[in-house]
């Protein structure tokens, strides 16, 4: 009996310290985010809203199980609907990784093949002139009812100083798509050369 209880509380022990680090390692990639409240848990204003981002009639701050998110709803067909924020690109950056959770339901993509859900990133020079390459769109065109980790790693171009950061519905006739844990880091360059 007593060998099981010790089993059993040091399963328990390695569980917590387990699920400890990887929070651990979360808050740490979250602190390194060139995105600023990445998770959407800060309201330092109190005004009910993520600090630091965009608000607007699609836009919802969502809660489940004490976790925050961002949601972007289509309120109407054909229209696109977006969250957009600029994001400081420093001097010395050369390629980025970005990882996020997403979900996405009720999505009817609109006419077009590229009516759909997506994130747009798009980098501009220190006077806003647009430069590239940009990554492809992340771009979904089907549901996925469940939270799944993304994450994709891509070069920057000479002179980047501006982030234009655009997860959105584009022009679809319906569909909810909620956005989490939006990190981007500054990687080494050199396994995308």
């Amino acid at each position: 009996m007593r060998y099981s209880t010790c089993l059993l509380c040091l399963q328990s022990v390695l569980l917590l310290a387990w699920t400890g680090s990887s929070a651990v390692a979360q808050m740490t990639a979250a602190a390194d985010s060139l995105i600023t409240n990445s998770g959407f848990e800060l309201d330092a204003d109190l005004d009910q809203w993520p600090d630091r981002w965009p608000k607007g009639e699609h836009l919802q701050w969502g809660e489940e199980a004490g976790n925050r998110f961002l949601r972007i709803e289509a309120t109407a067909p054909g229209k696109l609907l977006m969250a957009y924020r600029e994001i400081g690109v420093p001097a010395d950056a050369r390629a980025l990784k970005f990882t996020w959770k997403q979900r996405i339901t009720n999505l009817q993509p609109g006419e077009k093949m590229w009516f759909n859900a997506r994130i747009l990133i798009e980098f501009m020079d220190a006077g806003r002139a647009k430069l590239t390459p940009s990554p492809k769109p992340f771009a979904y065109g089907k549901n996925h009812p469940e939270w799944e980790a993304k994450e994709a790693s891509f070069l920057v171009p000479e002179g980047a100083r501006i982030i234009k950061f655009m997860p959105c519905l584009f022009n679809v006739n319906a569909g909810t798509y909620d956005l989490d844990d939006l990190v981007i880091t500054p990687i080494d360059p050199a396994s995308l050369l």
